[in-house]
């Protein structure tokens, strides 16, 4: 579990290079929850669109550590 990232401001890409396994397999799961609420009208869509934010940037912090 690697907390802080969303909200808190932690360093994703940093977290994601020190948390890959040696095979280089993410094998961690990455906690944005409070950063993906939002008291906007739309909050699926909202929400929606950070959550790809953070997908995106995960799979590209994943393919420059690995």
């Amino acid at each position: 579990l690697i907390p802080g990232v969303g909200a808190q401001q932690g360093d994703l890409e940093g977290s994601v290079a020190a948390a890959l396994g040696s095979n280089g397999e993410p094998n961690f799961i990455v906690n944005v929850s409070r950063d993906l609420y939002t008291t906007e009208d739309d909050f699926a869509v909202v929400a929606g669109h950070m959550a790809l934010s953070y997908h995106r940037r995960l799979k590209a912090a994943i393919a420059e550590a690995s």
